[in-house]
């Protein structure tokens, strides 16, 4: 293993090393759920009785934002996470029920050391 000057490990040099990709998610499957890339169009109504103004106060507590006053600001706030690349957001889908039961977003990617961190999430409903 290299040393660096140091004396400190460093780890083997990674031949033909790439800069990595954005995340590019359109739908992953898994065997309980199933993860879609945020889609305002197709996830709205289902996420809307979570975010919205009749949601648990309880589940705001330890999250960045509050439940969104009205439908129309949260469709602004849902739109507006659709169109970001970082972070990305995705609707988690209940496979049995089909139903949006949470979302989340990968954040702070970066390319060039090809990290992503998992970041805002809420499970809403369980499935």
């Amino acid at each position: 293993m290299p040393i660096n000057h140091l004396g400190q490990p460093i780890g083997e040099l990674i031949a033909d090393f790439t800069v990595g990709e954005l995340p590019n998610i359109q739908t992953l499957e898994g065997q309980y759920c199933r993860l879609e890339r945020l889609c305002v169009s197709r996830h709205f109504s289902d996420i809307y009785d979570f975010f919205g103004p009749n949601s648990p106060e309880s589940q705001w507590t330890y999250l960045s934002i509050d439940a969104q006053p009205n439908e129309q600001a949260a469709r602004q706030l849902l739109q507006q996470w659709e169109s970001l690349s970082d972070p990305y957001y995705l609707a988690i889908i209940d496979k049995a029920s089909k139903k949006v039961v949470g979302t989340f977003s990968l954040m702070r990617i970066d390319t060039k050391n090809r990290t992503i961190e998992m970041g805002l999430g809420d499970l809403f409903r369980k499935p």
